[in-house]
């Protein structure tokens, strides 16, 4: 995970105290807190889900809501995160802004450095670079979803403070990665697999 980048100190998404924040439901449009009280009887994480990639072999809603939900340790069940799933161009911008790294990459992650007011149940954002997954998964002999399930799980296990900078860190991160994957029916996504 050379490329992987945490931003630590905050994140690119617009939700400054001021900002009103408007969700869609139903065809209705609701403040940000009354989207949170109706969807809180329902489920206790809220997920984000923006698809700005023009691909075609994006993930369903439903697995993604699922992958998320599994990655999630238990002290976390009442986050909300934003997992956004753009192209090479936002990628690379996001990369070069927040990590200094002229280059798309796989998968982006944002924690939120402290807790904001209209949500304070905001984990982080999660940035996946569609073209990549799918080179990637072409590349490593995966199906897509599975990719695109790991590196999910990768981008919110680093919302919750994980991280691979040492190797006992790596480790652990790792493990854990393989276990959610495991319990999701996938393999081990470090195996090597043949062409």
């Amino acid at each position: 995970h050379e490329d992987c980048c945490v931003f630590i100190k905050g994140s690119p998404s617009d939700r400054d105290e001021d900002s009103a924040t408007l969700k869609m439901i139903a065809g209705d449009i609701f403040p940000l807190d009354q989207v949170r009280e109706k969807l809180s009887r329902y489920i206790n994480i809220m997920i984000d889900i923006q698809k700005i990639s023009n691909l075609n072999s994006l993930p369903e809603n439903d697995s993604i809501i699922k992958w998320a939900k599994k990655a999630l340790d238990k002290k976390y069940k009442g986050a909300e995160i934003v997992i956004r799933i753009v192209d090479v161009d936002e990628s690379r911008e996001l990369n070069k802004i927040w990590c200094k790294k002229n280059y798309a990459t796989n998968v982006l992650s944002f924690p939120v450095s402290k807790p904001i007011k209209q949500a304070p149940n905001l984990l982080g954002d999660v940035v996946i670079c569609a073209n990549i997954v799918v080179t990637e998964a072409k590349e490593q002999n995966k199906n897509i979803d599975e990719h695109y399930a790991h590196l999910i799980i990768h981008g919110i296990l680093h919302l919750q403070g994980y991280d691979h900078q040492s190797q006992d860190e790596a480790n652990i991160m790792e493990n854990k990665e393989i276990n959610i994957l495991n319990n999701l029916g996938y393999t081990n996504p470090y195996e090597i697999r043949p062409k």
